[in-house]
């Protein structure tokens, strides 16, 4: 359109011809008007003489008027007198310095002189047929006028080369709208207009009124205005609508035979019906297209047009012998038009040559593609499309690439749109990492060729999802997305944008959004083929069948139908496995279904047999799978194809053998060797996973060794290492492993989970939560595995709500996945939500694949997933009963501050669903102080009354024994224990004990709380309560009453602790006192394994009491109370298990520092007190009064503990305690069995859980 808007404006335009420019005022002597309307009208019938005259006479009247010596002025550079042009410009600029005429004529001279040159470069770029030129034309103008669009004649000028491109359109209109009014008298801007006017439908048919108006005025010539108008006229559809306008114009040029050809066009119904065909074509209604021209040639074969229309349409089909004898045959009907149908003879022959090349290409016969577009230079040297077919050829070859890009660039020097050279182009530039650079060649030759726009759309779109490949593996996912919405808005139709960008949104969680961006697609069939690829990838085959099926049958091909049995048979077999738990005949008769489908489509078949193995069927699939082998060669894709099988049916044994075959005797193309590469790895993961459940670690290391030696820059395998390293407590070594993994696959995410998992534990939790949000935000939305894995990750890390996040968008993208609502599980059960993962994990056990054993002979097969997780939660309903024996021993004063305590502790305990559980305590308790030692008086004196009555009173018993029964009972669950109960009934002293207690965690702090009432059992005194062998009162039975606090706080390998008590101690008959204990420290993991922990630490402990209650005469309680103590411990401690034995063993030693006050025997009674002071007093004593002290000593204490699971229900167990210390040194021994209502199948618990009395709860 430009450059035939551009071919009549030149003729009376681009020189500055005319005699008057810019109306601006008009003349105040009506004469003088006149007068240059006269020499404008002379100046149209080329009297440029005349034109002289007239302009000569106004001069006369007014010798000043700028617009007459404007117009002499351009009647000079009219006729190359630029001298004379020179003078009347220097009269004006004299005369009228600022006005618009001075400025006008000024312009117009500079062009025609000084800057002639720069002018005629412009219109030597716009005379080009590109874009690119007309863009480089415009830039040069506006250098031309640097302070913008000139006036009056140069102004129009200046507006229609404005006009030539597609962004100056707007500019040019509204430039030339306003010439219009500042030039009401003169037609060139109106010419200008109508031109411009004829480039849109809507603006159209008003250029053509103007065209009309401009052919009755005088004043233009009648000759330009019939050429503007038949150039309008040609911009109309060849139609009947256009009929009218095609009269109107013969009725003023009734012989003007391109117009009369345009009418009889839109008169000749075969004509119409042709042109209307091919439009319909072009709309995408090809059969309807190809009926109506099968029609007119079977209707009309006289007519050439017909038969050579039909050829067209079987060049168009693909059918090129078909092409070749319509076009021989109109050829020989047409003699005028001879040559050109021949032309498309050849057309036709270099079209067949240059696919079969393509044909050639694509089965990799590189030689015979050469070949075949050599044929097609020889018909043709110099056909773009066989050059850049040749081109495409070079480009696939490793060895002669770089010859490729100069036969891309001469094809497109020759035609600057060619689609095959563009792409072709675009692609190398692509390949070379210039994707940035290659979008912009494209978007240039677009500009460039508009009405190639919609063909090279898809390049573009190919270069664009280049460049946003490369983005995603630079890990900048926010720049591809940015990249894809912009280029989306640039190429709304490029249906593999939408599809990339739809993936990248699915890929950053937004799985709706994409769904909602492909459903934009429009009718077209690549809109619907990618929106099912799409659907395809999100695994949701229903819907990708439907957007299928809205492509016509007869706009299908054999992408598309091969795609729609393929996703109609995984379909099935989806189905097929839901259905198999439930009719097992049923879902065999579904996939036979979909086998029968794949008919004799290879790969289809290889996707029933996979179909096969995923219901558990592995002997009927490998059975297909080796049909597909066939008897003759076997290939090494069908080698591959077969491995595939018998990895997804874990015939490991087999499938090495398998592999050794194709070690040994296929030539594998690299995509095959990394298939290959990944089958030999699946064989050997599945090894160390099964070593690693065995505990032989040390020989699964070894394997993975071996295989990096063969494949050291294997991520897969160095993260493997890794994860065993980290298991051993090497977590140094495992980091450095995953970073190295990172480092050579930067997208491999198992290994930066990995690490998140060493960070998390050493500490580093923020560092690890980013790196996992990062992950959550690239890592694509269809990569099912690895978003599980995060949701693992998260689980682990109590970060519940992320996880739940990611497992709903999965649960959406994956309807009915096993391995998804199995980790929906897996998290309830984590969040502690037991019933919600029980409803899940039946929901996972109800579509989980049949697990076939791994190999055959008879194996059991192993129990799936979901029966495990559903068990383990069935393993919290933990009922048992439990019993033992339990001797606490301390030496001392016989009768006084020995003791020997034998507990009989029987405990029972029943579920309470899965959330907690009833318990119920009842303890045989023994306390033996032993026989006083009455002829000793010096220690007799120290206990009850004796020392305020003496010895000769003694009435009770000598020897110090308590028996009695405690009983309790209670509610436990995961956080909370409430219980109440008694101290031993039948002992002196006996009372209700009870408490609460709350346990809990937030991230790494955890903490627990309690506040009870519990016996103090330090000796027969305290627990039980002694009778004064003197007066036979009872006093004793101390019971400690408050609260306790512990709060842990995990970091990394390190846990710190602090604890802090308050009790408020009383008894029977003796002194009430309080404790405040405070203790604080720290403890580091040296070694954390699956069946193994060691760990050291340090405690620091501040105690005091308010009184010294630590003595055995009347009033005292009988337990340590120091009033000041302090201390610090180093304790070491292991625990670990060995098949089906636990233990746990711990020593410490501590330096303790401890301080009593003074006091008196008989703290509750003055009157005791005073009797003891006139009785002879124990020998070291000058008055009744136990003498405070103050020491520092080192003590050790050492314990151990074992269990035994001597049957599915039956655990034995015992225990042992030593400490020593100046001030307390009990020893303890134990025994215990518990037996379980029902076997219990989860391996033994470290440490051990002993059974402890109920005074110890």
């Amino acid at each position: 359109m430009a450059r035939l808007r551009w071919r009549h404006l030149s003729g009376w335009l681009l020189l500055s011809l005319s005699l008057a420019g810019h109306a601006a005022p008009p003349a105040e002597d009506p004469a003088v008007a006149e007068l240059l309307a006269s020499a404008r009208l002379w100046n149209t019938k080329l009297r440029a003489d005349l034109a002289r005259n007239a302009l000569e006479k106004a001069l006369r009247i007014q010798p000043d008027n700028p617009q007459v010596l404007l117009a002499l002025g351009m009647l000079e550079l009219n006729g190359n007198a630029f001298k004379q042009a020179q003078e009347w410009l220097q009269k004006l600029q004299t005369a009228h310095p600022n006005d618009a005429a001075t400025r006008q004529l000024a312009d117009a001279y500079r062009i025609a002189t000084t800057d002639r040159f720069r002018m005629g470069a412009v219109r030597t770029l716009l005379s080009r047929p590109n874009q690119q030129d007309r863009e480089k034309a415009v830039a040069e103008l506006r250098k031309l006028f640097p302070n913008g669009a000139p006036e009056g004649e140069l102004g129009i000028t200046y507006y229609s080369i404005i006009d030539s491109t597609a962004k100056g359109q707007a500019e040019a209109q509204a430039g030339l709208e306003r010439l219009v009014k500042q030039m009401p008298g003169d037609p060139r801007p109106l010419m200008a207009l109508a031109e411009h006017y004829f480039g849109s439908p809507a603006t159209l048919p008003r250029g053509i009124r103007m065209a009309v108006d401009l052919v009755k005025r005088e004043d233009v010539s009648r000759k330009d205005a019939l050429a503007l108008w038949r150039s309008g006229l040609s911009y109309l559809a060849t139609d009947p609508d256009s009929i009218p306008f095609y009269k109107e114009f013969l009725a003023q040029d009734p012989n003007d035979e391109e117009v009369l050809k345009l009418l009889a066009q839109a008169s000749d119904p075969q004509i119409m019906a042709r042109k209307s065909a091919w439009q319909r074509y072009d709309a995408g209604d090809k059969t309807g297209a190809a009926n109506t021209l099968e029609n007119l040639a079977r209707e009309h074969p006289e007519k050439p047009e017909n038969i050579g229309n039909l050829g067209m349409l079987r060049l168009r089909q693909g059918r090129y012998q078909e092409a070749v004898e319509l076009f021989q045959q109109a050829a020989r009907m047409d003699a005028a038009g001879a040559k050109g149908w021949r032309d498309m003879i050849t057309d036709a022959h270099v079209a067949q040559w240059i696919k079969q090349a393509d044909d050639a290409m694509l089965a990799e016969r590189v030689d015979e593609a050469q070949e075949k577009v050599r044929e097609a230079l020889r018909l043709r040297p110099n056909d773009p499309d066989a050059m850049a077919t040749q081109a495409e050829i070079h480009a696939g070859r490793n060895n002669a690439a770089a010859a490729a890009e100069p036969l891309f660039r001469a094809v497109l020097k020759a035609d600057p749109a060619n689609y095959r050279a563009v792409k072709g182009l675009a692609t190398l530039m692509s390949k070379a990492g210039q994707s940035r650079e290659a979008r912009r060649f494209v978007e240039d030759v677009i500009k460039a060729n508009p009405s190639q726009a919609d063909s090279l759309a898809d390049v573009a779109a190919g270069v664009i999802r280049d460049e946003s490949d490369r983005l995603l593996a630079e890990n900048r996912p926010e720049a591809a997305l940015s990249l894809l919405e912009e280029s989306r808005r640039l190429y709304p139709k490029a249906s593999w944008l939408r599809y990339d960008l739809a993936r990248l949104y699915a890929r950053r969680g937004d799985v709706e959004g994409g769904r909602r961006l492909m459903a934009q697609g429009g009718g077209d069939p690549t809109d619907a083929y990618a929106q099912a690829l799409f659907l395809s990838g999100l695994d949701d085959e229903a819907a990708a069948l439907e957007a299928l099926s809205r492509i016509p049958e007869d706009k299908e091909d054999a992408s598309t139908r091969t795609l729609a049995r393929q996703l109609t048979i995984r379909l099935r077999g989806k189905q097929a496995q839901a259905l198999f738990a439930k009719d097992k005949k049923a879902a065999r008769q579904m996939l036979e279904d979909a086998e029968a489908l794949a008919e004799n489509n290879a790969d289809l078949r290889w996707e029933a047999a996979a179909a096969w193995l995923r219901i558990g069927e592995a002997q009927r699939g490998l059975e297909l799978g080796r049909q597909l082998l066939g008897k003759g060669p076997i290939t090494a894709e069908q080698r591959l194809a077969y491995a595939n099988l018998l990895d997804t049916a874990k015939r490991d044994s087999e499938l090495t053998a398998w592999l050794e075959k194709i070690d040994d005797s296929a030539k594998l193309s690299a995509a095959q060797k990394l298939s290959l590469q990944g089958l030999h790895r699946s064989v050997l993961m599945r090894r160390v996973d099964t070593l690693r459940r065995q505990q032989r670690n040390d020989e699964a290391r070894q394997l993975l060794e071996a295989a990096m030696k063969q494949q050291a820059q294997d991520a897969r395998l160095l993260t493997a290492e890794g994860e065993l390293l980290a298991e051993s407590g090497d977590t140094q070594a495992a980091s450095r492993l995953f970073s190295q993994a990172i480092e050579i696959q930067p997208d491999y995410h198992d290994a930066r989970i990995a690490q998140t998992k060493i960070w998390w534990e050493s500490g580093e939790k923020a560092l690890a939560l980013r790196e996992l949000e990062n992950l959550r935000q690239t890592v694509p939305a269809e990569d099912k595995d690895t978003r599980l894995s995060l949701a693992r990750r998260y689980t682990s890390q109590e970060q519940y709500d992320e996880a739940r996040g990611l497992l709903k968008d999965l649960g959406q993208r994956f309807p009915g996945d096993e391995n998804t609502l199995l980790q929906m599980g897996y998290t309830e059960r984590a969040a502690e939500n037991y019933d919600s993962a029980m409803s899940l994990f039946a929901q996972a056990k109800a579509v989980e694949t049949p697990v076939p054993a791994a190999e055959a002979g008879g194996e059991e097969a192993p129990r799936s997933s979901a029966s495990e997780a559903m068990d383990d939660i069935q393993l919290r309903r933990y009922g048992y009963f439990s019993t033992g024996w339990d001797q606490r021993t301390r030496t001392g004063d016989p009768g006084i501050s020995q003791i020997s305590n034998t507990e009989v502790p029987m405990y029972i305990r029943f579920a309470d669903g899965y959330r907690g559980h009833w318990f119920a305590h009842v303890d045989q308790s023994t306390v033996d102080a032993g026989r006083l030692p009455l002829y000793n008086y010096d220690t007799a004196a120290l206990f009850g009354k004796l020392q305020a009555y003496g010895a000769n009173n003694l009435q009770g018993k000598a020897h110090e024994l308590a028996t009695g029964t405690a009983f309790g009972a209670g509610y436990e669950s995961d956080n909370w224990r409430v219980d109440l109960g008694s101290s031993p009934q039948g002992f002196p002293i006996s009372y209700w004990v009870g408490g609460i207690k709350n346990t809990g965690s937030i991230g790494d702090l955890f903490w627990s709380a309690d506040f009870s009432r519990r016996p103090v059992s330090t000796s027969l005194t305290s627990y039980a309560g002694a009778r004064d062998p003197v007066t036979g009162a009872v006093w004793g039975g101390v019971k400690k009453t408050g609260p306790e606090v512990y709060v842990g706080y995990d970091w990394g390998p390190v846990t710190l602790f602090a604890q802090g008590v308050y009790h408020y101690l009383n008894g029977t008959n003796v002194k009430a006192n309080q404790e405040v204990m405070v203790r604080t420290g720290a403890e580091l993991a040296l070694l954390t394994l699956p069946n193994m922990r060691l760990s050291a630490g340090v405690a620091l402990m501040h105690w005091r009491f308010e009184e010294n209650q630590r003595y055995y005469t009347y009033g005292h309680g009988g337990y340590y109370s120091p009033q000041d103590y302090k201390s610090v411990s180093l304790p070491v401690q292991g625990s670990g298990r060995v098949g089906k034995f636990s233990y746990q063993v711990r020593g410490a030693i501590t330096w303790a520092a401890s301080y009593e006050e003074n006091a008196d025997f008989y703290p509750t009674s003055d009157t005791l007190q005073a009797l003891a002071a006139t009785q002879v007093l124990p020998k070291g004593y000058t008055n009744p009064i136990y003498k405070g002290s103050y020491g520092a000593s080192f003590g050790y204490s050492a314990s151990a503990a074992v269990e035994y699971q001597a049957t599915p229900q039956l655990y034995l167990g015992g225990h042992w305690q030593m400490q020593h210390s100046p001030y307390y040194t009990p020893n303890y021994l134990g025994f215990y069995f518990r037996y379980a209502w029902e076997p219990r199948e989860e391996p033994v618990l470290f440490p051990p859980k002993r059974l402890k009395p109920y005074y110890d709860f």
